[in-house]
């Protein structure tokens, strides 16, 4: 019966070491497999997490102009909704005190360029509920010609005592206004004047205290 061959110890340990570092480089190359995947990942998480930081703030952006335009075209509504309830222009306080025929004097230049500024006129008609008078006045060539005057680019004239004037609609006693009197007394310290009702009610009896807007010279036509 033959016997097996013994080999050497250090045969055994040459054998023995080959299989470790068979072991070890197949270990060695699960790690490097498990990096290598491992860094794939990340490398393909990395553009995606920037890609939704940018699509984030482009989002956001979006809403900001959206809520911008938002309140701009609020504004513009609340605006648009303020002009359309706005009230009219009010007219100036106060009756209007133009009359037809009474003498008027032009006080502003804005009047024909200043090419009528105090030249007196005729009040000829009216226009805007009295506030406008349709004003006969001489230019520089002797010409009559009417204007569209506007009562506020106007003022009374005063004659002298004797001449016969108009009480104006802006007087304070109803019963004398629109009558014709005659002037008989100017009041310079207090700014007004007497006059002598001629018509009406009040025919015969002077009324005083009239102020300088209250009355005009009755024009010749």
């Amino acid at each position: 019966r033959s016997r097996g061959v013994k080999r050497p110890a250090a045969a055994a340990l040459g054998e023995s070491a080959g299989f470790g570092a068979l072991a070890e480089a197949a270990a060695a190359k699960r790690t490097a497999t498990t990096e290598a995947k491992s860094g794939a990942k990340g490398g393909a998480k990395a553009p995606r997490a920037i890609d939704s930081l940018i699509q984030r703030s482009i989002a956001e952006q979006e809403a900001a102009a959206q809520a911008k335009r938002q309140r701009r075209e609020e504004a513009e509504a609340a605006a648009a909704a303020a002009a359309e309830e706005a009230p009219a222009p009010a007219k100036p306080a106060g009756l209007p005190w133009l009359v037809k025929g009474i003498a008027v004097k032009i006080r502003d230049k804005k009047v024909g360029l200043g090419a009528f500024y105090k030249k007196k006129g005729r009040v000829s008609g009216l226009e805007d509920g009295g506030f406008v008078g349709l004003v006969k006045v001489e230019d520089d060539r002797g010409k009559n010609v009417k204007l569209r005057i506007d009562a506020s680019l106007l003022e009374t004239v005063v004659p002298k005592r004797g001449a016969e004037v108009m009480v104006l609609p802006n007087a304070p006693d109803a019963a004398v206004r629109g009558c014709r009197g005659i002037l008989t007394a100017i009041h310079e310290d207090a700014f007004n004047v007497s006059v002598r009702i001629e018509e009406g009610a009040r025919a015969g009896r002077e009324v005083t205290g009239l102020e300088y807007e209250m009355i005009s010279k009755m024009a010749k036509k």
